[in-house]
């Protein structure tokens, strides 16, 4: 029953191609010439819209290359002490002019550390450093 329903689905595609491809020999100029304008028209628009297409389907290509690989890129890695430090940061209560002025904090700090190491060098010396 199936095979039967099968070779008439194929029976009929047959005959209904034999017929689309024979149709043409009917119908008159006229209308063979407003079909083949027609064909025409539709192949024109078709072309039409590949140049359209192409270049933005490019772009959407490009931008998808760049995104992967930017997200594979390289990042460069945070010390766990500044990690640590900007937490420190975001959790004290100090003011944030007492930030400001960090970095001339530690410096202050580093220069004192590094005058007495100086005037510490075991016989009272000042050994290094500017001379004045």
């Amino acid at each position: 029953m199936v095979n039967d329903s099968k070779d008439l689905q194929s029976k009929f595609e047959a005959k209904a191609g034999e017929t689309l491809r024979g149709g043409d020999q009917f119908l008159d100029d006229e209308t063979l010439t407003r079909l083949a304008a027609a064909r025409e028209q539709a192949l024109l628009r078709l072309s039409h819209r590949n140049r359209i297409a192409w270049p933005a389907f490019a772009a959407l290509a490009a931008s998808l290359v760049v995104a992967l690989v930017w997200s594979r890129w390289p990042q460069p890695e945070m010390p766990d002490a500044v990690l640590l430090e900007s937490v420190d940061l975001l959790v004290a209560e100090e003011s944030i002019e007492f930030y400001q002025d960090m970095d001339l904090l530690q410096w202050a700090e580093l220069e004192e550390q590094l005058l007495l190491e100086e005037l510490d060098d075991g016989q009272g010396n000042v050994t290094g450093g500017v001379a004045g």
